[in-house]
């Protein structure tokens, strides 16, 4: 093999490796997007059904629906970020390593292949005297929004819903009546909607045409 087949066999699998790497960081950011999400949802619903007093009896045990919705909220953030954290990111991580082999190997005959290099390097940021790299932003990230879910299990427990008013359920009923669009009944069409149809008139059969055929035969007839 040439040296230059050799280079271009080299570029091949770099390239390759930066793909499973583009791959892998694709799925994290879907997954992280899916938990944002999902969790604005979840916590509208909680705060929905605290605000409509909405609860469920176990046994003479009652608890609110927006505790089992903050709970499944909880679960559903934990199982996320275990996802992201500890199954996704050890794949990327993985390939990043393979990548940055690659081009430590071949530095020196190929300077220009240095890009998992320069992200490791840019990445890493300091705040307040601690060192942030890739797996410290996503433990920050899943942890507000855990602290977000606490933060309002909270609430919840030192607040009291209050009840909309009959005024207030009046108005919004309203409100929603007035943006409904109404459609027109296609059963029925009056009768200036109809379409105006002009009908062709036939011109009556002229009646010469018999006489003539009865002449015709009159003719034939033999003389008696």
């Amino acid at each position: 093999m040439s040296e230059k087949t050799e280079l271009g066999a080299i570029v091949e699998i770099w390239k390759a490796t930066i793909d499973v790497q583009k791959h892998f960081n694709d799925i994290e950011m879907k997954i992280r997007s899916i938990a944002v999400g999902g969790l604005g949802a979840l916590l509208g619903a909680a705060a929905l059904s605290y605000r409509e007093g909405l609860t469920a009896s176990i046994g003479s045990i009652v608890i609110p629906i927006s505790v089992y919705v903050l709970v499944a909220a909880l679960v559903f953030w934990l199982a996320l970020y275990f996802m992201d954290r500890f199954w996704y990111h050890r794949l990327l991580m993985g390939s990043i390593y393979h990548g940055q082999a690659i081009e430590e190997k071949y530095e020196d005959v190929l300077p220009e292949l240095s890009l998992t290099k320069s992200i490791g390097k840019e990445s890493p940021f300091d705040l307040f005297g601690k060192t942030f790299h890739s797996k410290d932003k996503m433990d920050s990230f899943y942890g507000v929004g855990g602290a977000l879910i606490v933060l309002f299990a909270l609430l919840l427990i030192v607040t009291t819903p209050t009840p909309m008013t009959e005024e207030a359920k009046n108005k919004e009923t309203q409100e929603f009546s007035t943006t409904q669009v109404q459609q027109p009944d296609e059963t029925s069409i009056s009768a200036s909607d109809a379409p105006d149809i002009e009908l062709p008139i036939q011109a009556p059969e002229s009646q010469d045409e018999p006489e003539d055929a009865e002449a015709a035969n009159s003719d034939q007839l033999p003389e008696q």
